[in-house]
């Protein structure tokens, strides 16, 4: 797993191999965010010989994109709750992850 501060078309790019070597063909969920869109990733998916199928969610539609669903669900998780500690925070959402995960 890689961390990165901050997400743009070179670090797309760098996904997209890392995904093209582990996995091989693809079909990716893709919003609306410009490094999606920009010129280079869209040279970069023309040129990959078919290796991913790009699904574009309509423009303004969070509640398709699977992903905002579950960080919807993970800023809920803490509402009206007081926790003891941070262990019960992990907790909550472990507990969380385990019944909304794939």
């Amino acid at each position: 797993i890689a961390i990165i501060d901050a997400t743009n078309s070179e670090t797309l790019k760098n996904f997209l191999d890392t995904i093209r070597a582990d996995i091989g063909k693809a079909a990716m969920i893709m919003d609306n965010v410009s490094y999606h869109k920009s010129e280079k990733t869209d040279k970069y998916l023309n040129d990959s010989n078919g290796m991913f199928e790009c699904i574009f969610l309509p423009a303004y539609t969070p509640q398709l994109n699977p992903i905002e669903v579950l960080w919807r669900d993970l800023k809920r998780a803490p509402a009206g709750s007081y926790f003891e500690s941070i262990d019960d925070l992990k907790k909550r959402y472990s507990k969380l992850w385990r019944t909304t995960a794939p």
